[in-house]
């Protein structure tokens, strides 16, 4: 489970934490609250890939 808190920005409203050494800001205007947890993991997920293929190259 990922542990955030949220914040107030231009009337959208943004989950604020950090995970795998990465400061996250994702927006969550829009996503059910039964899907939060998956929302912000697959950002995680995308962004830890990113990471790996920037260390690669």
């Amino acid at each position: 489970m990922i542990t955030y808190t949220t914040k107030e920005d231009e009337g959208v409203t943004m989950a604020v934490f950090t995970s795998d050494d990465i400061n996250f800001e994702v927006p969550l205007t829009g996503i059910a609250e039964d899907d939060i947890q998956a929302h912000l993991q697959a950002q995680v997920d995308i962004a830890v890939e990113m990471q790996e293929m920037m260390s690669q190259g």
